[in-house]
């Protein structure tokens, strides 16, 4: 069961788990609003795909928390034997008491996802809804070692297994990787961020130091609050020239826009009730042979590791010096190497199916 599901390219590893040989049924929601994108419809499955596609009505609000599906879930399931339903929202939510209670009545085992990287405290009645999810669930996959540490926190006993987000992605030949950046008009050499505008995202910072950096350009891809104030610092900074905001893109464009720049930045700065999760651009990036420079809010540089630079949250200066090291060769070349490396051994779809396989026959053993 999974609202990112709704999109057809989230589905990767469901397909990769169907290919060993598991009977993969994917839940999603009819419509989901989402902040980057608007209101997202479920897109259907190819004519040939190895997994079933179940589309529900959805029941309450956009939120994790938030929502159920109608009719229930408990009919996917049946009554066969060794099932096991994996339920890729948080713990606390509607949606996950739904396939909690499904999983008793059909006696399948259940798997829980952990993505909070803060401890939080839930007031009722989602503390009520945790504990007896926590109670039901047979295994949980934790998307980071960070993750894992919160859910423990919070009270799970269980078994638990990483399981990071994975691609299937490789370097774009040159000719495409200039197309994309004449389509989208920026020059060359380009640090580029993709996400959402917002101030912890830190692209302030990164605007800053470009301005450090003679002939560098920035390209800037994505929407929110912070638009308005940035472009205001661009011109203050006299960078008009040399950065381009793309707005919001539909994400397979986003993955080509990361796979065409020379170097990807994230420039995050940790807040009280907020820090970097786990970075799906920096993955894409890595999967792309495109040199990642971080800060070091703890989910960057798990995810990213040796693989790419860190520089300290805030930074200016460590950040122009961080990118003018990604741009230089042959460190370049060095960097993309080994983002490559990490990408195709921590990243790869067999690895995450393998790790779901597992938490799936764990949870049915269990219950």
């Amino acid at each position: 069961m999974s609202h990112a599901a709704i999109r057809a390219a989230n589905r990767s590893v469901y397909r990769r788990l169907a290919s060993r040989g598991v009977c993969v049924t994917v839940a999603v929601p009819q419509r989901w609003y989402s902040v980057l994108g608007g209101v997202l419809r479920a897109e259907p499955e190819p004519h040939d795909s190895t997994i079933r596609l179940a589309v529900r009505k959805r029941l309450g609000k956009t939120h994790t928390n938030l929502y159920m599906l109608w009719p229930g879930i408990g009919d996917l399931v049946g009554t066969r034997s060794h099932s096991a339903i994996y339920v890729d929202e948080d713990p606390p939510g509607l949606m996950a008491l739904q396939c909690a209670l499904a999983a008793r009545r059909t006696r399948a085992g259940l798997v829980i996802l952990s993505l909070q990287n803060i401890l939080k405290r839930y007031p009722a009645p989602f503390n009520l809804i945790q504990r007896h999810v926590f109670a039901r669930a047979g295994a949980c996959l934790a998307a980071t070692r960070e993750c894992e540490e919160v859910i423990r926190l919070r009270g799970y006993r269980g078994p638990v297994t990483i399981m990071r987000f994975a691609y299937d992605l490789t370097p774009m030949p040159e000719f495409a990787r200039e197309e994309v950046a004449r389509r989208h008009g920026f020059g060359r050499p380009a640090v580029g961020f993709v996400g959402r505008l917002v101030h912890e995202k830190g692209v302030d910072v990164l605007l800053r130091a470009v301005q450090r950096l003679p002939n560098v350009h920035a390209v800037i891809a994505g929407d929110g609050p912070e638009r308005g104030a940035l472009r205001e610092l661009v011109d203050a900074l006299d960078l008009k020239k040399r950065v381009s905001f793309l707005g919001n893109l539909a994400p397979e464009e986003a993955v080509r826009v990361v796979g065409a720049l020379d170097v990807c930045a994230l420039p995050s700065r940790t807040k009280e009730f907020w820090k970097e999760q786990v970075g799906r651009v920096p993955i894409e990036a890595m999967a792309q042979g495109v040199p990642v420079v971080g800060s070091s809010s703890r989910g960057i540089a798990e995810t990213i590791g040796g693989a790419g630079l860190l520089f300290p949250e805030e930074e200016v200066i460590e950040l122009a010096h961080c990118i003018a090291t990604a741009l230089a060769s042959p460190q370049r070349e060095e960097l993309s190497a080994r983002g490559l490396a990490l990408a195709r051994s921590e990243y790869s779809l067999d690895r995450a199916a393998a790790a779901l396989d597992a938490a799936l026959q764990r949870s049915i053993e269990a219950a």
